[in-house]
């Protein structure tokens, strides 16, 4: 019976003691983000952001200051105006002091189209002409799932202090985990 040669002890490097110092670092500054409730961990239980965001996916969503700049784009997490509704999220097509119109299924911002196309089969009934200028403190959002979503096409603009973060990473499942800045 031949004997093996001891297992050589792994050398801790000065390197590896940087690189774990760095990760848990960073690690406790996150838990300290969540804890201290400027970031908020949420599974996704509507489908009206669809296919950008997925029922069942879990994203983060960074609470704003009363100063955050909020632009065109945005994924948003808003506050029910209704206390026994769960908080919902929505993207940001105007922001205040825009003019918005809808004609024929199509969004106009300041008079120019945006990306955002009602289907007409299946979507929520929309008003076939309605114009509206956005007070300053006013933002109009929409799902981009049109024909599942309650946006501000049915119930209008939402004050800035209805606006709870801004969604930034999605963390689950892992086959689309990745910034949701852009989308």
């Amino acid at each position: 019976m031949t004997e093996s040669a001891p297992e050589k002890p792994r050398r801790v490097t000065t390197l590896r003691i940087l690189a774990s110092s760095i990760i848990l670092l960073a690690l406790m500054i996150f838990w300290g983000m969540l804890a201290g409730g400027r970031i908020q961990a949420q599974e996704v239980v509507s489908s009206s952001m669809e296919p950008t965001i997925m029922k069942g996916d879990r994203i983060l969503i960074r609470t704003l200051k009363t100063d955050a700049g909020l632009e065109r784009g945005d994924i948003v997490m808003v506050n029910p105006r209704q206390a026994d509704e769960l908080p919902f999220l929505k993207r940001i097509v105007a922001v205040p002091g825009d003019r918005v119109a809808w004609i024929d299924h199509a969004i106009l911002v300041n008079e120019e189209p945006t990306a955002e196309r009602f289907r007409a089969a299946g979507a929520q009934v929309l008003r076939a002409y309605l114009q509206t200028q956005l007070g300053e403190d006013e933002y109009f959002l929409v799902g981009d799932n049109s024909a599942n979503s309650f946006d501000s096409t049915n119930f209008g603009a939402i004050r800035r202090d209805e606006i709870v973060g801004r969604a930034f990473y999605r963390y689950a499942p892992r086959i689309r985990l990745g910034s949701l800045k852009g989308k």
